[in-house]
């Protein structure tokens, strides 16, 4: 199996590169490498938290209804499980 690289996290709707490079996937089974993941620094994860709570207080999300939030987060879950084997190997 090709080694899957992924060295870009997601802040704010941009993709960034992760400032602090990426880090080895394991195989627990295998114990063999399957791939590389972001690792993000400790600014990067306070600049998507400061996004989130922005996005979360938005005055275009706090005019959805709590059905139309719902199904907003509803849709987000069901595009991760569909794409969970691109997401994690």
């Amino acid at each position: 199996m090709a080694e899957r690289l992924y060295d870009r996290v997601l802040i704010g709707g941009a993709w960034q590169l992760a400032a602090r490079g990426t880090y080895a996937i394991v195989d627990p089974a295998r114990e063999e490498p399957v791939g590389r993941a972001p690792e993000a620094s400790v600014a990067q994860a306070e600049e998507a938290a400061q996004a989130a709570r922005r996005a979360l207080s938005s005055p275009e999300w706090a005019r959805l209804s709590a059905q139309d939030r719902a199904a907003l987060l509803r849709e987000a879950a069901h595009r991760f499980r569909q794409h969970s084997r691109d997401l994690v190997d």
